[in-house]
């Protein structure tokens, strides 16, 4: 027969036996998913994504990975930009992103046109006016712009 302090023993035993095989399920989870955030930081590193110029809050139908930066084939560019239509872009069937941001003192229109007219297609405000192009709502054709004064920078960032 078994003494009280036996059974006593017995007991922390069982529960320390418990508590270890719990820590080792513990780890072994913790290890999975520790593999598991590797293996996806390995994914988004290799997938190619968006530049996102302006403050933009990140959207659950795209994912939190469409907002890093991996500049891979990316072509990073600026353009003159006057008062009459000045092609930004030719058109590419393979275009997958474009930003354009306004880098002047003037206002610059963006027409995804192979021409553009003043007072027309998507204004750029001076001095930060940004438009941005992503895999959700890209254009492959032409893209055009005039300003509303000579020699006006449009910055520009497409793949």
């Amino acid at each position: 027969m078994e003494s009280k302090y036996e059974k006593i023993i017995g007991i922390a035993v069982a529960l320390l036996a418990g508590q270890v095989l719990l820590l080792a399920f513990g780890l072994a989870f913790l290890g999975a998913k520790v593999n598991g955030v590797t293996d996806a930081v390995d994914k988004l590193a290799k997938k190619p994504i968006n530049v996102v110029v302006e403050n933009k809050s990140a959207d659950p139908k795209l994912g939190i990975a469409d907002y890093n930066i991996n500049s891979d084939g990316f072509t990073n560019s600026n353009k003159s930009i006057g008062v009459s239509s000045t092609r930004v872009v030719a058109t590419s069937t393979d275009r997958v992103a474009f930003t354009a941001v306004n880098d002047s003192a003037n206002d610059i229109y963006l027409c995804l046109a192979d021409v553009c007219a003043a007072n027309t297609g998507i204004l750029l405000n001076s001095r930060g006016g940004t438009y941005d192009m992503d895999a959700s709502n890209i254009y492959t054709g032409s893209i055009s712009a005039v300003a509303g004064g000579a020699s006006s920078n449009l910055a520009i960032t497409y793949k």
